[in-house]
């Protein structure tokens, strides 16, 4: 279902003379591991299974590669931040990003944009 919708977005998006560019934002619990164990704990029975938190991310990548649509993935700049001991890139209480997040988002969306304008 998510490459259909990306297959189609993208013929709609050219159809109409423009180029589609993603960029991708990761949940706060695939970046931050105390957020993801406050989903376990609250749903104990989740703990049975093993989860692969990333896959909505990989399946995403994979679709945005196969049809050759440019994406800024945040995933990895949250990631470096959080292992750099920055800040979080989110609110503790709420998960809009804060300053610091919307920050990282406007380089990553810069760099994409600046490869996409020639």
């Amino acid at each position: 279902l998510m490459c259909d919708f990306v297959r189609q977005f993208n013929r709609e998006t050219a159809a109409r003379g423009s180029r589609l560019a993603v960029v991708i934002i990761p949940a706060r619990e695939q970046v931050i591991d105390e957020e993801w164990q406050k989903i376990l704990t609250a749903f104990p029975e989740m703990k049975e299974k093993k989860w692969n938190r990333l896959q909505p991310l990989e399946k995403l990548r994979t679709c945005l590669d196969q049809e050759a649509v440019p994406y800024a993935d945040l995933y990895p700049v949250f990631m470096s931040a959080q292992a750099a001991g920055k800040e979080r890139v989110e609110y503790h209480t709420d998960p809009p990003l804060n300053t610091y997040g919307h920050e990282l988002v406007a380089k990553s969306v810069f760099t994409l944009l600046s490869t996409l304008i020639k």
